[in-house]
């Protein structure tokens, strides 16, 4: 009973969102306001259960939560940001905002310069030796894979090279990047454009593969309720 039940239930929210291809209506709406209150309610028990629980308010229930100077300093940053709640003290909430978004932004520098780029730079600096390692007493050249290498320096360099951002004004003109970023610009456009053109192909790629299984799982339920 409970399998049929629940196989209803997905019918039905499999529907409601298919249901916007013929434009916006009640069923749809009523699916995503089911996802997203289900996606933050889900998000509420994990930030309870792993984080405001165990890492403040469950320490404060000893005494030694109240003498760490951490948990202090979590406390103040919570009452601050309750005054957001009131145009008065509005003003005091913006110091803990100021703080996660500072915060939040570091962790994702620090993040994608310590886990992307440079690792990325190390490997890609790594991999431009022109000799493979052989069986034999002497490394053996290996011209296609020394072609792979320079092929992915130069589409690193010219990517880089096309987000920078030190393009200089003149009067009635546009930023002009410097004239040797120009030709490296141009050709990490290239880069670029190939590599959304992927990624859109993959992404449509997921979506058809998401939307035959959804319309295998339709199938498969009308069968069983016809059965």
């Amino acid at each position: 009973m409970t399998d049929l039940a629940g196989a209803a239930l997905g019918f039905f929210l499999t529907v409601s969102i298919l249901s916007y291809l013929i434009g916006d209506n009640l069923l749809f709406r009523v699916a995503v306001h089911l996802l997203i209150g289900v996606s933050a309610g889900y998000i509420a028990a994990v930030a309870w259960n792993s984080v405001v629980w165990p890492e403040f308010l469950g320490r404060l229930v000893s005494l030694s939560g109240w003498l760490d100077p951490g948990v202090l300093f979590l406390l103040l940053l919570t009452v601050l940001l309750i005054g957001r709640s009131t145009p008065r003290l509005s003003i005091l909430g913006g110091i803990p905002m100021a703080f996660l978004v500072g915060l939040g932004a570091a962790v994702v520098v620090g993040g994608a310069l310590t886990g992307t780029l440079v690792p990325q730079l190390a490997a890609s600096a790594a991999s431009l030796a022109p000799f493979q390692s052989s069986p034999g007493p002497a490394p053996a050249f290996d011209p296609w894979t020394s072609l792979d290498r320079i092929i992915i320096l130069v589409g690193a360099v010219s990517t880089l090279a096309y987000f920078h951002f030190g393009a200089s004004r003149r009067a009635g003109q546009p930023p002009q990047r410097p004239a040797w970023v120009r030709p490296w610009a141009w050709v990490g456009e290239i880069f670029l454009s190939i590599t959304f053109g992927v990624l859109y192909a993959g992404a449509l790629a997921a979506t058809l593969t998401a939307l035959i299984e959804r319309l295998l799982y339709l199938k498969d339920v009308l069968l069983r309720f016809l059965s």
